[in-house]
């Protein structure tokens, strides 16, 4: 599991392009670790099915 920083930068993008996935349905889970600020955490598998089920999605959008 890796948090959205650690995402970023194995993807060579932004923070704020890995929030876009989150909120385009990229799947993750909060990690509340006491004393610490609550964390958004991801398997770098499901940014792997994510984008392979978006780039899916297109192909049949384009041949629909």
């Amino acid at each position: 599991m890796k948090s959205v920083q650690e995402i970023a930068v194995m993807f060579e993008v932004s923070r704020n392009a890995v929030y876009k996935w989150i909120r385009s349905g990229l799947k993750h889970k909060r990690e509340k670790i006491i004393g610490k600020p609550l964390r958004i955490i991801i398997d770098p598998a499901d940014v792997y099915a994510f984008h392979k089920s978006q780039e899916t999605a297109h192909i049949k959008t384009k041949e629909g």
